[in-house]
């Protein structure tokens, strides 16, 4: 940033992470970390351990989450082009397609079981992360949650509810909100992160604040 005119200058376009800077002593060279991640998506055989299979090369697919929906698809977020997006795949070596555009970080994604019409995502598209779904084909994003931070959503066996994590002023809290936003409700009145639906969405189980796990019922709401 220029001190005087506070215009931005843009020093690095890779896709690796920045952390620290210091300047020098005449300020005309920094010194900074640089983080990069490498990650591949394998899929393994539950009877037969040696069978295992790597996807494609790529630049880290799945390295912002994955998911595999009933009908064989596999939905991942991956910065190939960048910057995270949400893609989708059939299998090993099926055809690829990116189902966000928006240049910002988008990640976690997760998808009904029974209900494989749309998938849900985390977005950093308004600054802070926020709950989104699109359709399968990426087309009618929608933003489901306004909280201050949320993040980690899973969708319910049967399509109709979207439980998250949100990050509060009182702390980590559950909650589930109607996959067109238009319900809500608190879950959760203690610390907990990550959630995840049984198969059969009768309960939920939880990372706890000490490092524990728990399950619950996700019909009744903390009031």
């Amino acid at each position: 940033l220029s001190y005087s005119g506070g215009e931005s200058h843009t020093l690095t376009s890779d896709s690796g992470y920045y952390y620290g800077i210091s300047l020098t002593a005449d300020a005309n060279s920094l010194v900074t970390t640089r983080s990069s991640q490498t990650s591949k998506i394998w899929i393994a055989s539950l009877s037969a351990e040696n069978d295992v299979e790597e996807f494609p090369a790529s630049m880290n697919k799945g390295s912002g989450g994955l998911a595999w929906a009933a009908d064989g698809d596999i939905i991942y977020a991956s910065n190939e082009t960048g910057s995270m997006e949400i893609w989708t795949t059939r299998g090993k070596g099926g055809e690829v397609k990116q189902l966000t555009f928006d240049n910002y970080t988008c990640v976690e994604p997760a998808i009904s079981q029974q209900d494989p019409s749309f998938i849900v995502f985390a977005s950093y598209a308004s600054g802070k992360p926020h709950i989104w779904r699109i359709d399968r084909n990426g087309n009618n994003a929608r933003q489901l949650t306004k909280r201050l931070y949320e993040d980690w959503p899973d969708v319910s066996p049967d399509g109709k509810w979207v439980i998250y994590h949100s990050a509060e002023t009182q702390g980590d809290r559950i909650w589930k909100v109607s996959v067109d936003g238009s319900q809500s409700s608190l879950l959760t009145d203690k610390a907990a992160r990550h959630p995840v639906f049984s198969p059969d969405g009768k309960w939920i189980a939880e990372g706890e604040g000490g490092g524990g796990v728990e399950v619950r019922s996700p019909g009744t709401a903390v009031r």
